[in-house]
């Protein structure tokens, strides 16, 4: 993927998240209520405030994103009995963060580095691979490899027979990057850990590169029920920012 694809990916959802279009049309409608287009503005404010209702009274965030999260079931004990090697897929170390307080810093959990490590204590002759590198353009040599290893050391764990990819920067790049480094054999049997709702567009990624993986998903963030007061309202907008952006993500790697 080139450097201009990765930045206006990356350009077009810092507008285009929910709460940055609320604010962006929130904002214009105040400065055109001093205009002759008061009444457009109006409309705005009403649009806004409809919008602002559903989302408060009805289960946006159940609609969006537990169909991502039951796309693929976790993985049965007799399906994990034996297996050949493990990826996990980066994305929840905050690498800004952890540079700067020179730990690990994991804001929504490290459901996906347990859930590696665990497969590691059952089956420590496989193979284990965590891919990820740095968000940004540029690759830091501190990036989510460097910590993802550091925390898994810090449970006296021996990284030494893992292999760590760290110049990933997204899924595709995940998946292409991490075959190139461990070759998979098509008669192995590998596990393929990363967030529930994240795994159905992983999936796609590993079919297209023809390496067949057993789903493992982890780190659920909706409660399958249609209160939709089952979360605060800062949690709810988080879960519906996130499962938006999945939704975009799945399309674009449909379409690209």
């Amino acid at each position: 993927m080139s450097t201009a694809y990765f930045i206006i990916s990356k350009a077009f959802w810092f507008f285009a998240a929910p709460l940055s279009l609320f604010l962006f049309f929130f904002i214009l409608a105040v400065f055109m209520l001093q205009t002759r287009f008061f009444r457009f503005a109006q409309k705005i404010l009403y649009f806004l405030a409809f919008f602002a209702i559903i989302f408060v009274f009805l289960p946006v965030d159940y609609w969006l994103m537990v169909p991502l999260e039951e796309s693929y079931p976790v993985p049965s004990a007799e399906i994990l009995d034996k297996f050949d090697g493990v990826i996990v897929l980066g994305g929840e170390t905050h690498t800004n963060l952890s540079n700067q307080y020179n730990m690990p810093i994991v804001p929504f959990g490290a459901e996906r580095l347990n859930k590696f490590i665990e497969l590691y204590h059952k089956n420590p002759k496989a193979r284990f691979v965590f891919t990820g590198g740095d968000l940004g353009v540029d690759n830091q040599e501190k990036n989510e490899a460097f910590y993802s290893k550091m925390y898994i050391e810090n449970l006296c764990i021996d990284t030494s027979n893992m292999i760590f990819e760290n110049k990933s920067r997204n899924t595709l790049e995940n998946v292409i990057l991490s075959k190139e480094l461990v070759l998979p054999r098509l008669d192995e049997k590998w596990i393929l850990i990363t967030s529930a709702y994240h795994m159905r567009r992983s999936i796609h990624y590993f079919k297209r590169s023809n390496w067949d993986v057993v789903p493992y998903p982890v780190g659920f963030r909706r409660v399958k029920s249609l209160n939709p007061f089952e979360h605060p309202i800062t949690t709810k907008l988080q879960i519906v920012t996130t499962a938006i952006k999945e939704w975009i993500g799945l399309l674009a790697a449909y379409i690209f």
